[in-house]
């Protein structure tokens, strides 16, 4: 991720001339531009000459979230059943977790397979 001063608008109603944008690497001529520091929030991909470059951020390397298996034992609402797994995340600041349904509740919640021809591959 850079940051560079749009110095030409080439003709663009998106770009303002003199505002500073986050700029991510599209091909070798060009930057997707946003005003976020995420790449997918870009607005359009641009001519490198269209920026200055202003500053080089220094990649944060991705956050790996560590991800466990858990089993419900004392359900917290009727949507949760006893001995029901689940994928989740370590707690967020506020104690609350992400849960994800595991592969084998998802099918069963679908509808659509068995667990024996599940369990069978």
């Amino acid at each position: 991720m850079l940051l560079g001063k749009c110095v030409d608008t080439g003709g663009s109603t998106n770009l303002t001339k003199g505002e500073i944008y986050y700029l991510f690497p599209h091909g070798g001529h060009a930057y997707c531009a946003s005003r976020f520091p995420r790449p997918g929030s870009h607005f359009g991909a641009y001519q490198k000459n269209h920026f200055e470059l202003v500053d080089v951020a220094i990649d944060a390397p991705a956050q790996v979230l560590n991800k466990y298996l858990a089993r419900v034992v004392k359900p917290s609402s009727h949507f949760y059943q006893i001995d029901e797994e689940y994928i989740i995340t370590e707690p967020r600041a506020d104690g609350y977790y992400s849960v994800f349904l595991s592969i084998v509740q998802m099918i069963l919640r679908s509808g659509h397979i068995s667990v024996s021809t599940v369990l069978n591959r």
